[in-house]
């Protein structure tokens, strides 16, 4: 039970790159690295987005986000129910947890 309190407590609390035992790059590495993190961890927003809504809805959906105008898009997100903090802290922690699970099973 210790070890899974010890694994919970590192998914939350340590950087992705120390999970990853990356802290050792360069600073352009681990900017490049946290880049391409980020937009794996959206991309799959994005897909949770998609699927909440109908395809009318994606349509209405691409066309405020073509905007770029982040009010708009947050009212859109709002005014459908998603909550998109939410779904991309869940999303993090999901993708920590399962670099945190490759990492301890390559060991």
């Amino acid at each position: 039970m210790a070890d899974l309190n010890q694994d919970i407590d590192d998914i939350i609390n340590k950087d992705i790159l120390e999970i990853l035992g990356a802290k050792n790059l360069t600073d352009d590495e681990k900017l490049k690295l946290y880049e391409k993190i980020s937009d794996t961890i959206e991309n799959r927003v994005f897909v949770r987005i998609d699927d909440k809504l109908t395809d009318s809805d994606v349509e209405e959906w691409k066309q405020v986000l073509n905007t770029g105008d982040n009010k708009k898009i947050q009212e859109f997100l709002q005014s459908k129910g998603i909550d998109f903090m939410k779904m991309l802290l869940e999303e993090a922690l999901i993708y920590k947890t399962e670099v945190a699970t490759l990492k301890k099973l390559s060991k």
